[in-house]
């Protein structure tokens, strides 16, 4: 039973040792190309929520680190 399931993670962490290799050598023949872009501000946007409160980007200038959660009705 462990000789099993020590196999399976082996059998595992093979196949994501592959598909990681695989998606690098991609990138470095120019196949793949990924680019993370660092965002310095958050984009300008101008919503009203069901108040009618209207809200800028503004809303944010004074924090580092903001979570946005959105929520909307169908």
């Amino acid at each position: 039973m462990l000789r099993k399931i020590i196999s399976r993670l082996i059998d595992m962490v093979i196949i994501l040792l592959i598909t990681y290799l695989s998606f690098r050598l991609l990138q470095k023949k120019g196949i793949i190309e990924t680019k993370l872009y660092k965002m310095d501000k958050i984009p300008s946007f101008n919503v009203e929520d069901i108040n009618g409160n209207k809200f800028t980007e503004k809303v944010f200038k004074d924090y580092d680190f903001t979570i946005v959660n959105i929520w909307s009705p169908l």
